[in-house]
């Protein structure tokens, strides 16, 4: 009962509020900090910088109610991190720094720890989980949020997350009893394709699926894409590119070229949803390639996880 007490006072509070909306119940006020470690800058759609709004708004929404509960929220950042990698290495560190420093002059309030939107899940979750401290992730997940012997404060919020992307992968590969598949990531793309081409192929190798794993960074130099092909051509039919559409659409030019878009070889590519960030993913780029790229569209899986309303996705 006690590690279940971080969980169980924020959701008395919330019970609190909710009944005294109703009837008049008299509760004692408290006072909640939310922590929010991440970084800052433009890289992926879960920054500090783009998603400081929403926790601002949400944070004005929590304050209507400070006749029952008060809030503090706090944002936690190095602003010489520019990228994911550096924020996940360092996160423990500084959440932990930060978490002694409250607890050392307020051991009364209860602390909240919410994301924004990195991998850091797992690692904020060890801490979490000691602390007895509530974890909502608002992006990033894993399968070991399911086992609350080792998770026992952890919820998310979000519908679609990118660590089961391997799972999703592997059932496609199972159900169209493809034997074999290449694994084909840019790791000068956003860390959202980085991070769900370690997962997979994570997930892969540990159900014996042969794969091959290959990385590139197309910000340091171009990949050769003809000599991939044919290379894949020998080994497999399928091809899994984690990257953005036009280092895609350099891969399915290549492949047409080399005969391989007749419907015998399989192109997988994924985005989470519909957004800029991501690229836009389609074969119309108004030049002399169009017809080839459409042409391969006919052999193209697209993995999307999450379909947004009237989305005019591969027109």
């Amino acid at each position: 009962m006690a590690r279940h007490a971080g969980i169980m006072a924020f959701f008395i509070l919330t019970s609190c509020l909710l009944l005294s909306s109703t009837i008049r119940v008299k509760c004692n006020k408290h006072h909640i900090k939310i922590v929010t470690p991440g970084y800052v800058g433009f890289s992926n759609l879960g920054t500090l910088t783009i998603l400081g709004p929403a926790f601002e708004s949400g944070l004005k929404d929590l304050r209507r109610y400070e006749d029952v509960f008060t809030v503090s929220h706090s944002y936690l950042y190095n602003e010489s991190f520019k990228d994911c990698a550096q924020h996940v290495t360092n996160v423990q560190d500084m959440l932990a720094g930060w978490y002694y420093r409250e607890i050392a002059t307020d051991n009364r309030s209860t602390i909240v720890i919410v994301t924004s939107g990195c991998t850091e899940g797992t690692l904020l979750n060890q801490l979490a989980a000691s602390w007895n401290v509530l974890l909502i992730t608002t992006f990033n997940s894993d399968v070991l949020i399911r086992d609350k012997g080792k998770s026992p404060t952890w919820v998310t919020t979000n519908v679609a997350p990118s660590a089961y992307h391997g799972d999703l992968f592997y059932q496609i590969f199972v159900k169209f009893k493809w034997k074999s598949a290449y694994v084909v990531v840019d790791n000068g793309a956003i860390s959202y394709y980085p991070y769900v081409g370690t997962q997979t192929v994570a997930l892969l190798r540990r159900m014996l699926f042969p794969t091959v794993y290959v990385t590139y960074d197309s910000k340091k130099s171009e990949m050769n894409f003809s000599s991939l092909l044919t290379r894949m051509s020998r080994e497999s039919r399928v091809i899994l590119f984690l990257g953005h559409p036009p280092q895609l659409r350099k891969l399915l030019i290549a492949a047409d070229k080399l005969n391989m878009t007749n419907g015998h070889f399989v192109f997988i590519a994924t985005q989470l949803f519909e957004h800029p960030i991501y690229g836009n993913l389609t074969w119309k780029n108004f030049d002399d390639d169009d017809t080839a790229v459409e042409r391969a569209y006919g052999n193209l899986v697209l993995v999307v996880g999450i379909l947004l309303q009237n989305e005019p996705l591969l027109q």
